[in-house]
């Protein structure tokens, strides 16, 4: 797990996408895994979030299980010239 320095903002980052994934969910009605409303739960199917990454669904017509989920890392756009 590392020391705790490393520990404490990725469970913090950890926190924030799996509060946001509730309230995506229950804007679109989409199903969340039941033990995912205990966050350790979540932490354990999915562990921590890698820096920048972002928690995405393989298929977006399914809602958020362990078997739908994954880290992801978005591709960086360069800002355009001038």
């Amino acid at each position: 797990m590392g020391n705790q320095k490393d520990y404490i903002p990725n469970s913090r980052s950890s926190r924030r996408a799996h509060r946001g994934m509730y309230r995506f969910a229950d804007i679109y009605k989409l199903e969340v895994e039941p033990r995912w409303k205990e966050f350790p739960q979540f932490l354990l199917d999915m562990g921590m979030r890698p820096d920048g990454a972002v928690l995405t669904r393989r298929d977006e017509s399914k809602g958020f299980t362990p078997s739908n989920c994954s880290w992801q890392t978005l591709p960086v756009v360069p800002e355009p010239s001038r």
